[in-house]
């Protein structure tokens, strides 16, 4: 089953970024699946070429998907990762007037969370480190828990009575993602 799954990944793949290549360079899948059974290595062309005409009947299926992930992608900045931070640090009860340069003791502690956004931006993964404290976190909570509501109601519009098609992205991409070499993920853009 596996293999069946990860055959199916990689027929998407080809078919997803055909679909892309066609609607950016206007050509034929039939020529865009040529060029890309050259990009293969020899011992795969003939086999990749014998499916030609099968790929390029299946690939008018996949345009509407490729132009839903190029609109999906189409930010300047895409969200990577979120990690949060308890930040608590220590506040020092200075000797006195002899010498303030040395700290006596911990007086008492201030505590709050460092916020680090990884996102892409032209290629490139970055960061964004922020401050927040508790109230920052529960807004953000809460603006999750209705963002998740809103997709809920959204997805049941869609499916009855205005049976529309709905991509989530980061559920149903699922094939259009190239795995890195930590285990995460990252989307891969059809070009």
């Amino acid at each position: 089953m596996g293999r069946d799954i990860t055959a199916a990944a990689a027929l998407t793949r080809v078919l997803m970024l055909t679909a892309a290549n066609i609607r950016k360079v206007e050509r034929p899948a039939a020529v865009v699946l040529e060029q890309f059974a050259q990009t293969l290595p020899e011992e795969l062309q003939a086999s990749f070429r014998e499916r030609l005409d099968d790929l390029a009947r299946l690939v008018p299926d996949a345009e509407s998907a490729a132009k839903a992930l190029d609109l999906a992608w189409d930010h300047r900045r895409i969200f990577r990762d979120l990690m949060i931070y308890l930040d608590l640090r220590p506040i020092y009860k200075d000797a006195g007037a002899k010498d303030d340069m040395i700290p006596e003791r911990i007086g008492c502690f201030v505590n709050a969370f460092n916020l680090r956004l990884s996102y892409y931006q032209d290629g490139d993964d970055r960061t964004l480190d922020m401050f927040a404290d508790v109230e920052d976190l529960k807004n953000m909570k809460r603006q999750i828990d209705r963002a998740m509501a809103k997709l809920t109601v959204m997805r049941e519009y869609l499916r009855a009575p205005h049976p529309t098609a709905l991509m989530l992205m980061g559920e149903d991409d699922h094939v259009t993602r190239i795995s890195l070499s930590d285990g995460r993920e990252r989307p891969s853009r059809p070009r």
